[in-house]
């Protein structure tokens, strides 16, 4: 009897043990991600607190609804201009971690997340760094223009999907964001190249605010469009993707059919087509009601879901009748759903398309 009662009480431990073993074994289960550095880092199997550093690692977070498991931000996250702010206006309380780029080390690890995802460019002994000194994984991604660049971004889509262990969520946001991008496409397409009108951008932001000089060759709304942008050609030696400044006496010599200016540059360029300015005197997009003034798609990096937006209202405005199905606040709630995984209120975003008459320009 007492050798029945010591083999049972020998079995219970042994149970207890292994169920234990097990328990220990399942927590530190774990899975090898390559990030776009081709890094190859081990992290846990199921992930939980996130903190994302450096321009646009927030923005690929909101896509898929995991503001809730970000345990630390960057100061520069605290402000409320982004769409990715908007939608989530509960970011801004989450703890401070340091500055942007890259916050402060010490402040991360007392954060203890299980990941930090890093934007690049970075070189990969910063990424390397940064692991070594917190002892937590990092995973690198990075950003890249809609139409020039899709490779990138979908890449990070799928980087955050598996990390995230949200991968079906992954799928759904790039086919979105190509079906999108196949469908103006398709209606731009095929516009013989004397039929289209000639178009600018003005009041890009880059480090700061400016007037109607700062522009881009490579306008992501003009090249979903097929757009004829007058500075598509021009070769300066300026770094790719970024804005770049051009004479006003340029503007003038181009004389575009079309003009739409970055709403956070708007307050300089109105000032610069004042009434018997040059270029109010000259412009024909002024002359003939031509000016528009779309959101702001470049803020901390690019806001996918407002480049999409801008590329819907730039081709309805040139090509009305191969868009006259799209209502503009329609699509802008569906791009915003899609991105955020919510039902968004207009009126929550600072979303301004307008058509700025002569008569009203510097009133």
């Amino acid at each position: 009897m007492k050798f029945i009662k010591i083999t049972v009480l020998l079995v219970v431990v042994l149970v207890s043990f292994q169920c234990k073993k097990n328990t220990t074994s399942t927590q530190k289960e774990t899975i090898i991600i390559e990030d776009v550095l081709g890094r190859k880092v081990e992290i846990p199997k199921k992930v939980t607190k996130l903190i994302g550093v450096n321009a646009g690692s927030m923005r690929f977070l909101s896509y898929f609804d995991a503001i809730p498991n970000v345990v630390g931000i960057e100061e520069t996250e605290r402000r409320t201009t982004r769409p990715y702010n908007l939608a989530f206006p509960e970011i801004k309380e989450i703890p401070v971690i340091g500055p942007q780029p890259g916050g402060d080390a010490e402040l991360i690890m007392k954060a203890k997340p299980d990941v930090i995802f890093i934007t690049v460019p970075s070189a990969k002994q910063k990424v390397d760094d940064l692991q070594q000194k917190t002892g937590i994984p990092v995973v690198a991604i990075e950003n890249g223009e809609l139409g020039s660049e899709n490779d990138k971004i979908y890449n990070t889509i799928t980087i955050v999907g598996k990390v995230l262990d949200k991968n079906e969520r992954a799928v759904q946001l790039i086919d979105f964001i190509q079906n999108e991008m196949d469908d103006i496409e398709k209606r731009t397409s095929t516009v013989a190249e004397e039929n289209k009108p000639t178009v600018y951008a003005g009041g890009l932001s880059y480090n700061g605010s400016h007037g109607i000089t700062s522009t881009r060759t490579d306008f992501t709304p003009f090249v979903l469009t097929h757009s004829k942008n007058v500075v598509a050609g021009l070769e300066n030696g300026q770094l790719k993707n970024r804005p770049i400044m051009v004479d006003i006496e340029k503007i003038i010599e181009w004389n575009p059919d079309y003009i739409f200016i970055d709403s956070d540059g708007w307050n300089l360029a109105e000032k610069e087509m004042q009434p018997n300015s040059l270029l109010h005197n000259t412009l024909k997009a002024v002359k003939n009601g031509n000016v528009y003034i779309i959101p702001r798609y470049i803020n901390n990096s690019v806001s996918y879901d407002y480049a999409l937006i801008n590329s819907w209202y730039v081709a309805k405005t040139l090509y009305p009748e191969k868009f006259k199905d799209i209502d503009i606040d329609k699509k802008v709630k569906q791009i915003l759903g899609n991105f955020y995984l919510k039902d968004i209120d207009l009126n929550e975003f600072d979303i301004v398309y307008k058509q700025v008459l002569t008569e009203n320009l510097y009133d």
